[in-house]
């Protein structure tokens, strides 16, 4: 591609953005945009990242629900809504979601549910409420939540 010199500057400026963490094509759009860059240039500006692989949605998409999953304990709906918010396709998302392990995901949601329950008080409708709305709000599915709050209930 023939880029002209303005481009070219901008292209390598994305570059040593999207160099820095994964990146989406809407985080490269709008930081585009902040430098100045026209719409019509920056599609031209990020179709040159994704040929030359320094853009890649599925890679994007992955990385950020392992990294979501992991170091902020987000179940799959938040993580979802997150990526929704990234205008990642639903096909994406769902190669994204299946990269995490169900054990794991299980494992996960019973650590928080067992760690907010011991710093909840109050009868135990109250306990089940507050603890599974964390949950809930972190992004775990509701049915898996309350499974999992019978098995520490009974504890």
């Amino acid at each position: 591609m023939n880029l002209t010199k303005n481009i070219q500057i901008w292209l390598e400026k994305a570059h040593r953005y999207c160099d820095q963490q994964e990146r989406c094509m809407v985080e490269v759009e709008k930081k585009l945009r902040e430098w100045g860059c026209e719409p019509e240039k920056s599609k031209k500006i990020i179709n040159q990242l994704i040929k030359d692989n320094i853009i890649d949605e599925q890679r994007f998409a992955n990385s950020f629900a392992r990294g979501k999953f992991r170091i902020k304990n987000w179940g799959r709906l938040k993580i979802m809504a997150g990526l929704y918010q990234h205008k990642i396709s639903p096909a994406i998302i769902n190669n994204a979601l299946a990269e995490i392990d169900e054990s794991e995901y299980h494992d996960a949601l019973v650590g928080i549910l067992e760690k907010k329950w011991k710093l909840t008080n109050g009868e135990a409708s109250t306990r089940v409420n507050k603890t599974a709305s964390f949950a809930i709000s972190k992004g775990y599915e509701s049915t898996l939540v309350f499974e999992a709050i019978k098995t520490i209930n009974k504890e």
